[in-house]
């Protein structure tokens, strides 16, 4: 608001209906030169200092986000505002009301060529620098956003993210910045002149039959050198990139094994049980699928029939034995049931599924 009361109406009062008044007023000669120096570096100034505070609240490291408080940003922008106000102090010695012939007052600087180059050298480098640092701080902080959204679902509650609010203004901020790269940094005045300014070509045509023939030939070679070399050859429209993937696979359940002499240990049995901790998940191969296995050998047990444990709740009865089916796995998961009713080991009194596998049970207080 200040700049646009300060230097955009002055500059209306002059092009618009042609009232010079701090041509004729050394204080508003002052003042309308120095509000213009001073918010023509305050703004994009405060622009930095809001990009630097997305850019640390978008960061994935938690001290750097500690950075982003009000207390900073105030500090920020008061020690800005006063470095600006003493570095375009000079304007209010160095411009004055000048008298450029007897009748005609100027407010312009000090005609000294020095004090001129220093101020067009000098604008010149800080507006660049503004440049630059805004795209930089625009390209980090959509960096470190980008980031925030290729990361897996999972793995969000581990990483610090940006509420609606954060990229509300992140967005205003956005467009802002590139605003001002746009219209501020870019010469208005060359803008303008390339933008609305209308030209026309004149042609002559002459009719000469070996430089049309020239012509037409060179053209004809650009378009087969395109479209039949780099397109259709080439094929240099496409990306190509080869996919790396990798599948796990996690096996669950219980297997019985069918096979004589397979190992030292099971020389004398037909059928063995492969149970849960016998399956190992399967490593990592190359243009291979392999399902690693393994035989755990508990002391104390032997493969064989048994009663199942009474922690396993595989009651049972003469007359009831539907939780008994034959070459069902058990609960635990330990082994199959053969489908007969038997008494438990740990109490006689009580029947149990019989099971084939590692007996006694894991979960049988006989083990």
């Amino acid at each position: 608001m200040c700049y646009i009361n300060s230097t955009t109406i002055g500059l209306i009062l002059i092009n618009g209906f042609n009232v010079y008044l701090h041509n004729y007023n050394n204080f508003l000669c002052k003042t309308y030169f120095y509000s213009a120096f001073l918010f023509d570096t305050l703004s994009p100034t405060i622009l930095i200092l809001a990009s630097v505070d997305r850019l640390l609240i978008s960061s994935q490291n938690v001290d750097t986000r500690l950075y982003s408080s009000k207390r900073l940003a105030y500090f920020s922008i008061t020690l800005n505002t006063l470095f600006w106000i003493i570095f375009n102090s000079h304007i209010l010695i160095k411009v004055s009301v000048q008298q450029n012939s007897p009748t005609n007052y100027i407010c312009y600087y000090n005609f000294s060529k020095f004090y001129i180059n220093f101020v067009a050298y000098s604008s010149t480098i800080i507006h660049i620098a503004f440049f630059l640092l805004m795209i930089i701080l625009c390209m980090l902080t959509f960096k470190n956003v980008r980031f925030m959204r290729t990361v897996p679902h999972g793995k969000r509650h581990h990483i610090r993210s940006m509420t609606n609010r954060d990229f509300q203004l992140l967005r205003c901020l956005f467009v802002q910045d590139i605003l001002f790269i746009i219209f501020v940094n870019a010469c208005l005045s060359s803008v303008s002149n390339v933008l609305f300014t209308y030209s026309t070509v004149k042609l002559i045509k002459v009719p000469h039959t070996s430089i049309a023939l020239v012509h037409r030939l060179l053209q004809l070679l650009i378009f087969v050198y395109i479209i039949g070399y780099i397109v259709i050859w080439k094929k240099g429209y496409q990306q190509f990139q080869e996919p790396h993937g990798t599948s796990i696979i996690k096996v669950k359940g219980i297997a019985r094994v069918d096979g004589n002499n397979t190992f030292f240990y099971t020389s004398d049995a037909k059928k063995y049980i492969w149970d849960t901790p016998e399956y190992e998940l399967p490593p990592l191969e190359n243009n291979a699928f392999f399902i690693a296995t393994r035989q755990t050998i508990t002391y104390n047990q032997t493969q064989s029939i048994c009663a199942t444990a009474l922690a396993d709740k595989s009651f049972c009865n003469d007359q009831n034995k539907t939780l008994c089916k034959t070459d069902e796995p058990t609960s635990s998961t330990f082994g199959f049931f053969t489908g007969n009713c038997v008494p438990s080991k740990e109490n006689e009194a009580i029947k149990v599924c019989e099971m084939n596998g590692w007996c006694p049970e894991e979960l049988s207080d006989s083990m």
